[in-house]
Parts: structure tokens; C-alpha cells; sequence
């Protein structure tokens, strides 16, 4: 049977988280409706090894590392459910709040749910200046289509699949995908939905975002989708 939720979990070198956020995710959707993909995005070191641990995964790989939206997408080409939820392969976030995301969307209230750090617990530092990059976004998305996004570049969300159909194709491969993918279910006009959730401190490593050069992508991105006059 055709499972309702598909998970997609993009990875890169994430071998020391990779297992127990599966595991975690596993736990909390063992009634089977609910399938898992992790997409290593070209790792290094041992991800696919120890995603492919837990039965019942579906593990795919990269030949090369295309970029986190090049993962998420290579997932989502995969994915089978009516739902579909992305969640980062850094476990940043918990399991159980994914169904927080899903809940606003099996009630036919909301066609995209978004995961906000800034309306919930955060237990890891933001540093100033994404906060005000996040804010002047905010400000833009509410001036010009009326919505309140506090966390544009959340990697933690739910949408439907028709709201993927609609705005397909996505061009954006790196980081900016959130932003294109965002601004196209915006301009699509479709119900969109913020919720708190736990934002946890990077157990290990590092954020990969490169804040000079994946910023301005960021708002290149947006400035761009304003502009264009196609949805």
C-alpha cells in the first residue's frame, strides 16, 4: 500500500548522526504508513552504511554532492506518499514533532507547514546577522503577499504533493532551495503554516552554509521570483 508520509532525510558525511535520527524517526512512525529516504548527498565517511542498518529504509546515493536542495529533490523524485516531510540529516530537530508538521495538513487546514526555531525552543545560538536576514525577509514576504514566515530557510517542513506538481520544476541545488521552493508555494497561492518546534545545537560537526555566498544567493532567489511575473 502506497504510504501517506514519505520522510526525506538529506545527508552529507553525517555518519555520527544519521543512525539515531533514523531510529528516532522509525520509533515514531512503526505503524508503517510512513516511509523513510535518506539521500547521501556524496559522502565520505560511513552514512549509507549505517542508514542502511535499520530494516525497511530506503537508501539512496549520490555519486557525486550535488548540494542540499540537489538531495532533497533526489528524494523527493522517490518519494510515493501524499505527504511530504524534509528533515535535515544533522538531527537538529526531533522525530516526534514531525507530526506537529503533518497534523495542520491531514486536517486539510494547510497545503505547506514550515518548522519555526524563532516560535518554539531554541538550544542553539543564532548569530546576528542571520537573525537580521531573517527578519528583513520576513518583512518582505509579509509586504508583498500578506504571509508571516519567520524562519524562510527552515529545512524542517511538510507539504502535499500536488503543491510539489504545481511549482515544479526547482532549479535551485544548494542552500537557496528553500527560498525558491518557498517563494513558488507563496506565489502558487497555496495555504502556508508556521509552527514552533525544538531547534537543538548541532551535535556534531558544523553548519556547511557559507554565510557570504549562500546569503546572496538566498536573496538573489527571492528578489528574482518577486520580480518574475510566472508562477
Amino acid at each position: 500500500m502506497k504510504p501517506d508520509v514519505s520522510i526525506v532525510i538529506p545527508a552529507y558525511n553525517e555518519e555520527k548522526t544519521i543512525y539515531n535520527l533514523i531510529k528516532g524517526i522509525h520509533e515514531t512512525f512503526n505503524s508503517g504508513y510512513a516511509e523513510i529516504i535518506v539521500v547521501d548527498d556524496g559522502s565520505t565517511d560511513n552514512t549509507t552504511k549505517l542508514a542502511a542498518k535499520i530494516p525497511g529504509i530506503k537508501v539512496l546515493k549520490n555519486d557525486r554532492n550535488l548540494g542540499y536542495g540537489g538531495a532533497i529533490l533526489t528524494g523527493i523524485f522517490e518519494a510515493k506518499g501524499d505527504i511530504i516531510v524534509t528533515i535535515d540529516g544533522d538531527a537538529q530537530n526531533k522525530p516526534k514533532e514531525i507530526n506537529l508538521l503533518i497534523q495542520p495538513i491531514l486536517k486539510n487546514d494547510y497545503d505547506f507547514v514550515v518548522g519555526a526555531r524563532h516560535k518554539g525552543m531554541t538550544f542553539s545560538p543564532i548569530p546576528i546577522f542571520k537573525r537580521v536576514a531573517e527578519t528583513v525577509v520576513r518583512f518582505v514576504l509579509k509586504f508583498m503577499y500578506g504571509i508571516d514566515i519567520s524562519y524562510s530557510q527552515s529545512g524542517f517542513r511538510a507539504m502535499k504533493r500536488k503543491v510539489l506538481r504545481r511549482i515544479m520544476p526547482l532549479y535551485e541545488y544548494k542552500f537557496a532551495f528553500s527560498m525558491e521552493l518557498l517563494m513558488k508555494t507563496v506565489k502558487n497561492g497555496f495555504r502556508i503554516k508556521e509552527v514552533p518546534i525544538t531547534f537543538m545545537a548541532r551535535p556534531h560537526g558544523c553548519s556547511r552554509v557559507n554565510v557570504f555566498r549562500d546569503g546572496l544567493r538566498i536573496i538573489y532567489v527571492m528578489i528574482k521570483h518577486i520580480l518574475m511575473k510566472e508562477k
